[in-house]
């Protein structure tokens, strides 16, 4: 479940207490994540071992509540969750009927994206919700028209705050519309320049990503760092985020390429840019020493181990780095680590990290990457929540719709919070309550939203090894 980052129960979000007040427990989600400890394994993208809904997926949503009742009160998660009591302090009061609309491409090309958020929604809903606390779904149809009219239609309705839209492009096409409404706008995009005024993104922004996993690098005693990037604004923003947080840690970049995407054929410009001609023309001289110290020795020891050792690379040297960061994702971060494997620079010899573009169910298939490491939201609580998802659902969730399942549950809590606190302000979901400094706990982990309406995350520090994800550092449980 959602949970204040702070607070005495199981639904308060601490918003009486400053930031520099740590919180020092949580709730129910903090109790699970405390148990995640360095060496944890998982298998993101394998099937659990689950008795699959009968039917279609239509039926199977039919037949959620029942499903779902089974299961309430043993989920991972959830089993530890307290019943709600309304302190003695505040007085029994008629709760509002608070409107939350859920802006989603449910029709058009993308409607399967839309389908499977709809859902993780309602799931937070049958954890978290009250009779007082309305769901509306609205269909963008994936456009910018649509989610304008979608936005009206919901803002027209009474919506007290929006969810969603998912694209760049229909968050950016809703932003003066709430903004009129003074009704905020929660959504699930990752473009951060969409972000400002009433407008959150929620989506997993590359800024944390960059900060922990270079940060930790450095705590492992890494000095020399480099960058290969995108010529692109994704490429250019991890580019400033690294520079920054080295620059905080005392260190700086050593090496670095921004390449050109549309270009064909990086092989040569990874050549030189690994410094591959210097250290095989070493290799090839020291070879030429250890061979001919055997044909006069053929039984020294050292020379036949070293020969040995040569013959499993093909370069020799010290590396223009030990720590290279590489924010590409898909087939063109398959076709660059593999490039680079084969000029001699591997998780062997210079580590390589990521962004969570590399949590990808391909990335982690491909023996290239074991040994790379990247930083995302912790797997523990998400896999609770997948697991769950897919007993209603009988299918596994996408990765995104945790994002849904989150903001929902986010709402719901704010909206009880302002039913115990008496309704004292006169929005439900004020500033106050959406940019608590102490955050919030969810499936994807700790998160709070700054004044700029980007969110931060804690992250994990996951290894990609044969097929899974090992953690090496947990993510925090408090924003202190």
């Amino acid at each position: 479940m959602i949970a204040g980052c702070a607070g005495t129960g199981p639904w308060s979000s601490g918003y009486d207490k400053p930031a520099k007040r740590a919180p020092s427990v949580l709730t129910e989600t903090q109790l699970r994540t405390d148990l995640e400890v360095a060496g944890t394994t998982y298998d993101p993208y394998g099937y659990y071992d689950v008795t699959p809904v009968d039917g279609s997926l239509e039926e199977g949503e039919q037949r959620q509540a029942e499903i779902y009742a089974d299961t309430m009160g043993q989920h991972p998660v959830y089993e530890q969750q307290a019943v709600i009591e309304t302190p003695e302090t505040v007085p029994a009061l008629p709760q509002k009927q608070v409107k939350v609309a859920i802006l989603l491409p449910l029709s058009g090309t993308n409607k399967a994206i839309g389908k499977e958020m709809l859902n993780a929604a309602q799931l937070a809903l049958f954890d978290i919700g009250n009779k007082s606390f309305e769901l509306l779904p609205k269909d963008t149809k994936g456009t910018k028209e649509g989610a304008v009219n979608a936005a009206t239609q919901a803002l027209q309705s009474g919506a007290d705050i929006i969810l969603g839209p998912v694209f760049s492009d229909n968050v950016k096409a809703i932003r003066p519309l709430v903004q009129s409404y003074g009704v905020h706008n929660i959504a699930f995009s990752t473009d951060w320049t969409a972000a400002g005024g009433n407008t959150l993104i929620m989506g997993i922004l590359p800024f944390s990503q960059v900060e922990r996993i270079t940060n930790y690098m450095v705590s492992q005693g890494h000095d020399n760092f480099a960058l290969l990037a995108e010529q692109s604004e994704y490429g250019e923003i991890v580019r400033a985020s690294y520079n920054k947080a080295l620059r905080r840690n005392g260190k700086r970049l050593v090496s670095e390429l921004m390449f050109n995407p549309l270009e064909s054929d990086l092989s040569l410009t990874l050549r030189e840019f690994t410094n591959y001609d210097a250290r095989n023309a070493a290799y090839e001289e020291e070879m030429e020493q250890v061979e001919t110290i055997l044909e006069q020795q053929p039984y020294n020891r050292e020379a036949k181990q070293r020969y040995n050792e040569l013959k499993l690379v093909n370069t020799v040297g010290d590396l223009p780095f030990e720590t290279l960061m590489i924010p590409v994702g898909g087939k063109d971060a398959s076709t660059i680590v593999n490039l680079l494997r084969y000029y001699d620079i591997d998780n062997a010899n210079s580590r390589l990290i990521g962004t969570g573009l590399w949590d990808d169910p391909g990335i982690l298939s491909e023996e290239a990457f074991d040994g790379a490491l990247f930083a995302s939201p912790s797997p523990l609580a998400r896999s609770a929540f997948e697991k769950n998802y897919e007993r209603v659902y009988g299918k596994r969730p996408i990765r995104i719709s945790s994002l849904a399942y989150d903001a929902t549950a986010l709402t719901a809590v704010l909206a009880h919070q302002a039913y115990l606190n008496g309704y004292v302000e006169p929005q439900v979901f004020s500033r106050s309550a959406l940019f608590n400094p102490n955050g919030f706990a969810g499936v994807d982990g700790i998160f709070r939203f700054h004044s700029n309406g980007l969110v931060e995350r804690g992250l994990a520090v996951l290894e990609i090894q044969n097929g899974t994800l090992v953690v090496q550092d947990p993510a925090p449980v408090t924003f202190q």
